[in-house]
């Protein structure tokens, strides 16, 4: 308390890898283990996939882990100790997304992105102690990341095959009607 500690690389940026990483897999086995706790994204319709992968996997991790942990947690750093600056940054975080897929903060809204809020919120809490913890953003970086391609490449899986569905019942029902 009484300075911001504006985390960034750290002392051991490789440490910071592995551990963002590691991260990154168990978020994406709490996702596993409670479908119904998910940060998810946005569909970006009109976005290719490449776009998608960029945006999801590199922009949004790197952007909200400087927003939230980099300047917002330093922020509060300055007049309150981590154990408020933690749950609060958090909070935002987890308030963002519940706005960036509800759309709004009606009541509506909140209950039909609750999952979104509670992934969100569980997220943030993990990447603030771990960035305090490791003095770098690199961890939270890398496990956003991570979570963020895993969730795309498995939404794209599903309508690949959806799709894939489609295409062989269209082609089925040609053939019968012949």
């Amino acid at each position: 308390m009484g300075k911001a500690n504006f985390y960034m690389i750290g002392e051991h940026p490789g440490r910071s890898a592995l551990i963002g990483l590691a991260l990154g897999v168990a978020f994406i086995l709490l996702h596993y283990l409670v479908p119904s706790i998910t940060i998810g994204f946005p569909t970006l319709p009109q976005a290719t996939e490449g776009e998608r992968l960029f945006i999801t996997g590199g922009l949004a991790p790197i952007g909200e882990e400087l927003a939230f942990r980099g300047l917002l947690m330093s922020a509060v750093d300055v007049v309150a100790p981590a154990y408020v600056s933690i749950p609060a940054q958090a909070a935002a975080f987890a308030l963002f997304h519940v706005k960036a897929y509800a759309g709004s903060f009606t009541k509506q809204g909140i209950q039909s992105a609750s999952g979104a809020f509670f992934g969100a919120g569980i997220f943030g809490l993990i990447s603030g102690v771990v960035t305090v913890w490791t003095k770098s953003l690199i961890p939270g970086i890398i496990m956003h990341a991570a979570f963020n391609i895993w969730l795309l490449a498995t939404v794209l899986v599903i309508v690949g095959a959806i799709i894939m569905i489609r295409n062989y019942q269209t082609r089925t029902e040609e053939v019968l009607s012949i």
